[in-house]
């Protein structure tokens, strides 16, 4: 009898699918790794792929179909912390408690416990505070346990490294020891395993510094790699500006205090190739055939990391910082009016109301029918945002504007600390004054008079 434990990764991580063993008599699957945004557990399975079982093929009426019979009990989920170490481990079996009146009746269910640890800071497991009804590989950090060399949880393989958790101790030299000259190689997460992880045994990734509050500091971080029909020197201009455009704030969720902080850097590459940017990071492209207004101006595409900038904003390091901002998940913060939208027709039909107005050929039906037609419109800015239509007249970000942010990142986080991306728009819109949309109605009211006056034949 020999066992060959086989994974099968993912293309862009090296995370499990599946492992596999042979026996010598076939190849069996043993295990199904269950993800979301990372790891929630595993499934246990017993398929032989070398001699598969026949299918159970069942007709009930004109319907046929394959039967499988699915057992409870054999999946594993995983309760972890903000560091991602397993602490518990569920199973999808539930176990039923009677009700003491009705025996007949259940008056709860409780989750069946498979797996319990807890941990020192460096990832020993506690003397007495652990329980295991099965073997469950994965424990600190989330990493896998090598439990037959020195026993249960006291080795681990980082992909890169094995780590001792007892000591604190990677056995062999950090590849990336070049970077910390300083630090010991063998360290784990730079001596700091409270608010640090290490993720492959490779480099230290800083999670989300948290405060005794339960506040504490997200910090925004991309690389903008500006392209096309510019110049190298301009960069230097952008890149200055976002240090004035992003300051540092705070913002208080729930009675939390949290400091922002933004790390923004323009880079130039003339022939950057957007297909090959990693993560968390996005491109301005300085592109000719982009106007400075009309359908084909200056934006950022939705739901995208890329951006198309008229060669006459290049200048304007105002408009680099306020597409850097939708490339960040900031909303525009004005709005636009048009002549074929519900609220225009409301305001002409209310103040131009009589029989004779509404009636075919009346003031209201020419109003209406001629601004369908042209379908004129003009932008105003949201109260609050009248000096660049992203930010408070004030620079920076208004406080609906941070409580979005930090919304928005502590529920990408999952409550993991570490490093995420942030995709999508996250930042709600304002609303204009109703003095400023007053006066965008009137605006657009007397272009469309001004159309229907020259429609008409000249006596």
């Amino acid at each position: 009898m020999y066992g060959i434990l086989c994974a099968i990764s993912t293309f862009l991580e090296t995370s499990v699918m599946s492992t596999y063993t042979n026996d010598g008599a076939g190849l069996w699957q043993r295990e199904v790794h269950l993800y979301g945004s990372s790891r929630l557990g595993l499934h246990q399975v017993a398929v032989n792929l070398s001699n598969p079982a026949p299918e159970n093929i069942i007709t009930v009426g004109d319907i046929t179909g394959k039967a499988r019979t699915f057992e409870r009990g054999n999946k594993f989920f995983e309760l972890s912390n903000h560091l991602g170490n397993v602490l518990v481990t569920v199973s999808d079996r539930r176990r039923s408690t009677p009700n003491t009146g009705n025996p007949a009746l259940v008056s709860r269910y409780q989750a069946v416990v498979l797996t319990a640890q807890d941990y020192y800071a460096f990832g020993m497991i506690m003397p007495g505070r652990s329980f295991q009804s099965t073997a469950y590989r994965y424990g600190f950090n989330g990493k896998e346990n090598d439990n037959e060399v020195k026993g249960a949880g006291n080795q681990q393989d980082y992909g890169m490294r094995i780590y001792d958790p007892r000591v604190g101790r990677f056995l062999s030299i950090d590849p990336m020891q070049k970077k910390y000259p300083s630090i010991s190689p063998f360290l784990y997460a730079l001596n700091n395993p409270i608010v640090m992880i290490d993720r492959d045994g490779e480099d230290a990734i800083v999670s989300i510094t948290r405060n005794k509050d339960g506040g504490g500091v997200i910090k925004v971080q991309t690389i903008v790699h500006i392209t096309g029909a510019t110049e190298d020197w301009r960069v230097m201009g952008y890149n200055s500006h976002a240090k004035k455009m992003y300051p540092e704030q705070t913002v208080n969720v729930e009675g939390k205090t949290w400091n922002i902080q933004y790390d923004i850097k323009y880079v130039y590459d003339k022939t950057f190739d957007a297909s090959k940017m990693k993560e968390g990071e996005n491109v301005l492209k300085i592109d000719p055939n982009t106007s400075m207004s009309g359908p084909n101006r200056t934006h950022v595409g939705p739901q995208t990391n890329q951006g198309l900038i008229a060669v006459e904003h290049r200048k304007y390091n105002e408009v680099i910082g306020h597409e850097t901002g939708h490339l960040i998940g900031f909303n525009d913060q004005y709005t636009e009016i048009k002549t074929n939208d519900a609220g225009f027709g409301e305001y002409i039909k209310n103040k131009y109301n009589t029989k004779e107005d509404m009636a075919p050929g009346g003031t209201t039906y020419q109003i209406l029918n001629k601004g369908r037609e042209l379908k004129y419109s003009m932008s105003i800015a949201n109260q609050g945002y009248e000096n660049n239509n992203m930010q408070n007249n004030k620079g920076g970000f208004t406080n609906a504007q941070n409580l979005a942010l930090v919304n928005k990142a502590l529920s990408e986080s999952a409550g993991n600390d570490g490093p995420f991306i942030i995709k999508g728009i996250f930042d709600s819109r304002g609303t204009p004054s109703q003095e400023d949309l007053q006066k965008a109605y009137e605006s657009l009211e007397a272009k469309i008079q001004e159309a229907i006056k020259a429609d008409k034949p000249q006596k």
